[in-house]
């Protein structure tokens, strides 16, 4: 009896450090939460701070050269953007 007793209160005080574990590591993870959602906030707010100066440039037509391929279009007009966006930042 005093046997069984002895591994009862074992088992009962592995128990217990495992639901004092769960409970800091359930605070951990609140605490991990927290700081994800405050990191998200600071991007968005940090990219919208980035589009605060853009200038939007529309019904610019842009015509491939001869040698230029159809997949080439937009690479030429992303450059031809940010040419002219960092010009008129800069004046």
């Amino acid at each position: 009896m005093t046997s069984e007793i002895v591994t009862l209160m074992k088992q009962n005080s592995i128990i217990t450090e495992l639901l004092e574990e769960i409970k800091q590591l359930k605070r951990q993870n609140m605490e991990q939460e927290k700081k994800i959602l405050q990191l998200e906030n600071r991007v968005s707010e940090l990219e919208q701070y980035s589009r605060m100066n853009d200038v939007i440039i529309s019904g610019l037509v842009i015509r491939p050269r001869k040698y230029l391929q159809a997949g080439n279009i937009k690479k030429v007009a992303v450059r031809f953007f940010v040419v002219v966006v960092v010009v008129v930042v800069v004046q």
